[in-house]
C-alpha cells in the first residue's frame, strides 16, 4: 500500500494475509498434495485410481476390485499427504507448539465389504501426521487414527483402529490396536493431539506425543457418543518410534484394506468426510506473558 497521506506517504505499511479459520477439509486434490502406494514405485496399491471429492466436499474412495497385496500397516496403504499449515498459510514445523483435531465421519458406503474369509474388501480409513510426506519413508516417525470396517457386513462391523511407529522403520499393524466390533452407527470420529513440548531434534522423549479419541454418532444422530467407545489414550511411547525432528508436519489421509481380493466381488466404495482443526504458535517457548 503505497502514496497514503501523511508520514505514511511512500511506506509499504504490512501486507494482507488471508486467514483460514475454524476446520478445514484434507484436500487430496490440493497443489501441494502428494499420493503414495507401497513399495519403491509408490503404485497406488489398494485404490482403483485417485480419490474424489463431492459437491459436498466428501472424499470418495473407491477400492480396486482386485487387490492383490492386503495393507497390513500404514506403508501399505495408499497415502495421501500435505504439509501442515497455520491459518495464515505459514508451514508448521516440529520445532514449534502445535495441538492438532481429526474428524473422521463415515458418510457411507457401496459394493462387497465383508468379514475376514469373504474376499471381500475390508476397508480402512482416516487422519494421522508424521515427519515426511511418504509415510513409507525408512525414518519417518507418525501417529494415526480412524475406521476399519472389519466386519462391516455383519451389522456390528465398525472399529476404531490406531496406528504409530514403534521403533525405528516398525509400524504398528491393522490388528495391534483395534477396538474390536462396534454398533454400524459408530460414524464420527474426533481426535485430540497433544504435541510437545519434548519433541524435535534436540529435546526428544517418549509420551509427549498423546491422542484422545471421542466416538459417536454423526450429526444425523445428534453426535451421540457411543457407549461402547470410550474416549481412549493413544500415544507415542516407545523410545525409537517418537517424533525427532524439527522439520515440516505432514498431515495423512490413509486408505487401505486387511483383506486382499480376486475380483469376484463388487470393490467397495467408502464416501468419508475427513476434516481438521489446527492450533499453532512459532517456537516452544512462547512468549511467557500472562
Amino acid at each position: 500500500m503505497r502514496g497514503l497521506p501523511g508520514k505514511f506517504a511512500r511506506r509499504d505499511i504490512g501486507r494482507r494475509k488471508k486467514n483460514i479459520e475454524g476446520w478445514r477439509d484434507f484436500d487430496p486434490l490440493h497443489p501441494e498434495a502428494a499420493v503414495y502406494g507401497d513399495g519403491t514405485s509408490h503404485a497406488l496399491t489398494q485404490l482403483d485410481g485417485n480419490v474424489t471429492v463431492n459437491a459436498n466436499r466428501e472424499i470418495v474412495a473407491t477400492f480396486k476390485d482386485v487387490i492383490s497385496a492386503h495393507a497390513g500397516d500404514l506403508p501399505g496403504a495408499d497415502v495421501y499427504s500435505i504439509p501442515l499449515r497455520n491459518k495464515d498459510g505459514t508451514p508448521v514445523t516440529f520445532a514449534d507448539s502445535f495441538t492438532l483435531r481429526t474428524q473422521i465421519e463415515l458418510i457411507s458406503t457401496s459394493g462387497d465389504i465383508g468379514a475376514d474369509g469373504q474376499n471381500k474388501t475390508r476397508p480402512y480409513f482416516g487422519l494421522g501426521f508424521g515427519q515426511h510426506a511418504d509415510i513409507g519413508d525408512s525414518s519417518n516417525h507418525y501417529i494415526a487414527n480412524g475406521y476399519w470396517l472389519g466386519d462391516f457386513a455383519t451389522g456390528s462391523g465398525v472399529r476404531i483402529v490406531k496406528f504409530k511407529t514403534t521403533a525405528a522403520d516398525t509400524h504398528s499393524t491393522v490388528l495391534a490396536n483395534d477396538s474390536g466390533n462396534r454398533t454400524d452407527n459408530l460414524k464420527h470420529m474426533t481426535v485430540d493431539y497433544f504435541v510437545g513440548p519434548c519433541i524435535g531434534a534436540t529435546e526428544t522423549d517418549d509420551d509427549n506425543v498423546i491422542a484422545i479419541t471421542w466416538v459417536g454418532q454423526n450429526a444425523s444422530g445428534s453426535l451421540t457418543r457411543n457407549s461402547q467407545a470410550q474416549m481412549g489414550e493413544f500415544e507415542m511411547n516407545n523410545a525409537n518410534g517418537y517424533i525427532d525432528v524439527d522439520t515440516q508436519v505432514y498431515l495423512y489421509a490413509f486408505f487401505g484394506s486387511q483383506n486382499s481380493t480376486d475380483g469376484s466381488n463388487d470393490p467397495a466404495v467408502v464416501t468419508c468426510r475427513l476434516r481438521y482443526l489446527l492450533n499453532a504458535n512459532v517456537g516452544k517457548a512462547g512468549t511467557g506473558a500472562a
